[in-house]
């Protein structure tokens, strides 16, 4: 009998790759309004 662990492990790649590309993209954002002021 084997587990399917594909599938909790895709999930949780997926949401990692999300979560990250979430965030280089809210210091991007930042980041030119930033240096838009400056």
């Amino acid at each position: 009998m084997e587990f399917p662990m594909r599938v909790p492990s895709a999930q949780l790649q997926k949401f990692i790759v999300t979560a990250i590309s979430f965030k280089i993209t809210l210091a991007s954002k930042w980041l030119l309004n930033f240096l838009d002021w400056s």
